[in-house]
């Protein structure tokens, strides 16, 4: 398994994840999926940096939608960007758009989290 399959940066208060490998999928989902989770903590703000990323199927998009469901468990907010147009189309034809939302680049992905405020930890309530 990659143990780089994912890079870690903070910008402000912003968690960038960049999923490095070419392909999100049944072969390297487990591995996404808990590298993503470890690193999260209790950051609110995360960006998603699929920049690398040519190739998802229904296990990555799967990874995906568990770990936005946690962030906003947590009263956080995910955000996507840098998609190919491959993975863009993907994400269109199963609405995932719908659900979290995608910028063509970093910035815009960083203005719109900068907007957010934070929330509390809803399983705290």
């Amino acid at each position: 398994m990659d143990q780089n399959i994912i890079s870690v940066e903070e910008v402000g208060l912003i968690l960038v994840i960049v999923a490095n490998g070419a392909y999100l999928d049944l072969s390297n989902r487990d591995n996404f999926r808990s590298s993503f989770e470890a690193s999260i903590g209790t950051h609110k703000k995360v960006l998603l940096d699929l920049s690398k990323v040519r190739f998802v199927d229904s296990s990555g998009l799967g990874s995906i939608l568990a770990i936005l469901k946690r962030i906003r468990t947590q009263g956080g907010e995910m955000a996507a960007c840098g998609m190919a147009k491959p993975v863009k189309v993907l994400f269109d034809l199963v609405r995932l758009d719908r659900v979290l939302v995608s910028f063509a680049d970093r910035e815009s992905a960083f203005t719109f989290l900068d907007k957010l405020p934070v929330q509390p930890d809803v399983r705290e309530s």
